[in-house]
């Protein structure tokens, strides 16, 4: 074999090798973004599902669940649509995947922006001692159980109307005995919920219990008046009486001697 066919073969053989790594590479290529990328971005929708049911990693609990969901949902899109492969039905697959994960986030967002809202306005209601209104902003914004944001505002809320309940029970024990201690709290309570219904009905008794209360000793004082007037006139009478009898005895004592002398 002469010099030219030693190069010749050893070109061939370097096209050879340099081929087998070009088609290696693009097997690798294919391999990464293949099948494996439709299984990973499963995997992070079922993070997305399991953070709305208030699951987190390591068996955490997360304090913005929504917002987690809507992380892993992303995640999950952005990994399916790397999916490298010439097979149509794994290629249909991750198409449907996408747009099932494209739809849950469109919805998740959604109900991010209803809670962003629910929780102003329960804040809101909050500070107003709109305590009727936080109510309803919370049953009609239906929160997750684990979001952070209502937890917060739920038991300042429930502590609101723990207080309002305890003001008004005790009005209610002395309203008959302390009109004016009791009109006090319940204009601590009306304070404490604006929109109570009931509050102002139960300050117009407390008030006309007082006036009652108010009529009651103005008679009693005019009554110890009169018996202290009575008193004092059956006194002025008895001296009066013994003043005339005082009289009437040195009268007759005066009369008695000058009939004596006469004699």
């Amino acid at each position: 074999m002469n010099l030219f066919s030693r190069v010749h073969l050893t070109l061939q053989q370097s096209l050879a090798i340099l081929l087998a790594l070009v088609l290696c590479q693009q097997s690798l290529a294919q391999k990464s973004g293949g099948p494996d990328k439709l299984i990973e971005a499963n995997r992070y929708a079922a993070f997305a599902t399991d953070a709305l049911n208030c699951r987190g990693a390591n068996d955490s609990v997360p304090r913005d669940p929504v917002a987690e969901a809507i992380k892993w949902t992303q995640r999950a899109i952005t990994t399916a649509k790397e999916l490298r492969t010439s097979d149509k039905d794994e290629r249909g697959r991750a198409a449907a995947f996408i747009a099932r994960q494209t739809r849950q986030l469109t919805e998740l967002e959604g109900r991010q922006a209803r809670f962003d809202t629910g929780a102003k306005s329960m804040e809101k209601a909050l500070k107003q001692a709109r305590l009727l209104s936080a109510q309803r902003v919370l049953r009609e914004t239906e929160p997750l159980a684990c979001d952070a944001r209502f937890e917060t505002l739920t038991t300042q809320l429930d502590g609101e109307l723990r207080r309002f309940s305890e003001l008004i029970a005790d009005a209610d024990s002395v309203v008959e005995t302390e009109p004016q201690a009791a009109i006090s709290k319940y204009e601590e309570a009306r304070s404490a919920n604006v929109e109570s219904p009931e509050i102002t009905q139960k300050i117009m008794h407390a008030r006309r219990v007082l006036v009652q209360h108010q009529a009651a000793q103005k008679a009693r004082i005019r009554a110890e008046r009169k018996v202290r007037v009575g008193s004092r006139t059956a006194k002025s009478v008895a001296w009066i009486v013994v003043l005339v009898g005082l009289l009437g005895g040195l009268g007759y004592a005066a009369y008695e001697q000058n009939k004596k002398k006469k004699q």
